[in-house]
C-alpha cells in the first residue's frame, strides 16, 4: 500500500531512530515522509536536517503553507547547530505521532476537498465550503471577521444570504464542513458554530441604530413598492421567506396559527429590523 504524509511520519521517524542508533549516531540524516508545520520543530530538535516535503505541497494551498513551516521551524533554530542525530528524541516524536489524531485516517476522513462541477474556465478557485452550502452562504468572509473579533460584520456577511443565522448556527448540517480545505491542514473548521458565534457576539451592535452595520444593512433595503405580500406560515421557510420580501420592498404580513412564530427571542429581536 502506498503511504505518504501523516500515515508515513511514526514509520519513518522510527526508522531514522533505528538507522541512527544502529550506526551511533554519526550518520547524518535527512527527512522526507510526512514533515508539515505541526512536527517540524520535532525534527529539527532530534538533529535530522534539512528536510524536505512532497505531501504538503500537494494539497489544497500547499505551497502558502511553506510560510507557516518555516515560522515553526524558526522556534528550533539552534537545533541547526546540533552535530549529532540524537534516537531518544526521534523514538519520542514518533510515540509523540502515534498518540495524535493527525495521523489517523479519521482525522481527515475521506470526503473529498473539492467541488463536483469542473471549475470555470477563468477561475481556477472555488471554496468548497460555499458550493457545498445550499445558499452560497460567503463561508470564507464571515469566518475571517467573526476569528477577528468582528461579529457585527461577520453577521451582516451572513444575512446578505441567511435571515435566520441563530436556527442555522444551531442545526445546520456538517456538509460544508466535510467539504472544507482545512482539513487537509489542522482539521476542518467548524463552520455552523462560527455562524453561531458570529449572530450572538455580534446581535447587539447590528441592532444599534447608529452602528455601521445597522446602518449599511438597512442602506441595501429596497424601496418600498407598494404592493402587499402574504406569508402563510411562521416557520424558518415562511420566516425566510418574508425577510426576502421585506428587503425587496414588499409590505410583507405573515400569518401563523400559533401564538407565536417558531424562532428564539433573539431572531425576533432581529427580525425586527424590517418592521
Amino acid at each position: 500500500m502506498y503511504m505518504s504524509g501523516r500515515a508515513l511520519y511514526p514509520v519513518t521517524m522510527e526508522l531514522a531512530a533505528s538507522l541512527a542508533s544502529d550506526l551511533h549516531c554519526s550518520l547524518p540524516i535527512s527527512f522526507c515522509g510526512g514533515a508539515a508545520a505541526w512536527n517540524v520543530g520535532e525534527i529539527l530538535d532530534a538533529g535530522v536536517r534539512p528536510v524536505t516535503l512532497a505531501t504538503e505541497l500537494l494539497k489544497p494551498g500547499g505551497y502558502s503553507r511553506l510560510k507557516e513551516i518555516a515560522q515553526a521551524a524558526e522556534g528550533h533554530a539552534r537545533a541547526w547547530n546540533t552535530r549529532r542525530v540524537d534516537p531518544a528524541r526521534l523514538r519520542a516524536a514518533a510515540r509523540h505521532a502515534l498518540e495524535s489524531p493527525r495521523v489517523h485516517q479519521s482525522f481527515r476522513g475521506a470526503q473529498k476537498a473539492g467541488v463536483d462541477a469542473p471549475l470555470p474556465l477563468f477561475d481556477c478557485f472555488v471554496a468548497p465550503c460555499v458550493e457545498a452550502c445550499p445558499i452560497h452562504q460567503d463561508v470564507p468572509q464571515y469566518i475571517h471577521l467573526a476569528g477577528a473579533g468582528r461579529h457585527a460584520e461577520a453577521l451582516d456577511a451572513v444575512l446578505r444570504r441567511n435571515p435566520l443565522p441563530f436556527m442555522t448556527g444551531s442545526l445546520c448540517t456538517e456538509d460544508r464542513a466535510r467539504r472544507c480545505t482545512r482539513m487537509d491542514w489542522e482539521g476542518a473548521v467548524r463552520i455552523r458554530e462560527m455562524k453561531r458565534l458570529a449572530a450572538e457576539g455580534g446581535l447587539s451592535r447590528f441592532l444599534d441604530p447608529g452602528a455601521s452595520e445597522h446602518i449599511a444593512f438597512l442602506s441595501r433595503l429596497s424601496k418600498p413598492r407598494g404592493v402587499k405580500a402574504a406569508v402563510i406560515g411562521a416557520g424558518p421557510g415562511g420566516l425566510a421567506a418574508a425577510v426576502f420580501l421585506a428587503r425587496e420592498g414588499f409590505e410583507t404580513h405573515v400569518f401563523e396559527k400559533e401564538s407565536e412564530p417558531a424562532v428564539s427571542s433573539a431572531m425576533s429581536c432581529l427580525l425586527s429590523v424590517f418592521r
